[in-house]
């Protein structure tokens, strides 16, 4: 309840609804408890010091989470299921093709095209629509502005670009011994694990 309803104020207030999959997901209350544990270290003197928490380690964590905001987005009528649906498949495709050792790499793009990349492109739509509008006579759009994001997340799957720069170049990269994952991973969107180090 508290993270639908989290969800709920954000696209209500007209800002994108990116859920950070380290904490969001099933048995909500459960993490909540366990992040009031994990966050948290005590440093000397007895000081509370915040940590870094880490995304899912795995495919299989990361669609436990996705699928908790699959089901929010639809029970909130933001996003339909094919699109959802499609977003998923993409990731796991590329965890098919590329394997489990570009799985940071590849939840690094995720992040990256959930949180930055999809509200570029819900301005990029919206200018679009707008634009399509005021041509005489008036162009017709697919774009609902009462439901962005429904638009987003199918555009979001087609940005042939951002999922080669962010994620294909390097995978292929790493997969030929060219480089090691460690250098193409920022430390924006770290993952549990051996990789994360």
């Amino acid at each position: 309840l508290d993270q639908l309803s989290a969800l709920d104020y954000t696209v209500r207030h007209n800002r994108q609804p990116y859920a950070d999959l380290t904490i969001f997901g099933k048995h909500g209350h459960r993490r909540a408890r366990a992040m009031a544990f994990t966050g948290l270290v005590a440093g000397p003197g007895g000081t509370l010091h915040s940590v870094e928490l880490l995304g899912p380690p795995t495919l299989a964590a990361w669609k436990e989470s996705y699928d908790v905001l699959f089901s929010a987005l639809i029970m909130l009528d933001q996003v339909r299921r094919p699109h959802l649906a499609a977003y998923r498949a993409k990731i796991c495709l590329y965890h098919a093709q590329y394997g489990a050792q570009c799985w940071a790499l590849l939840y690094q793009a995720d992040v990256r095209c959930r949180y930055e990349l999809m509200d570029q492109l819900r301005y990029r739509l919206l200018a679009k629509h707008n634009a399509a509008l005021q041509q005489t006579p008036p162009a017709s759009s697919t774009f609902d502005v009462s439901r962005p994001w429904n638009s987003v997340w199918a555009a979001a799957c087609e940005e042939t670009e951002f999922w080669k720069r962010e994620f294909e170049h390097n995978a292929l990269l790493i997969l030929t011994n060219t480089i090691n994952i460690g250098q193409t991973l920022g430390t924006d969107a770290r993952i549990a694990g051996p990789a994360s180090s």
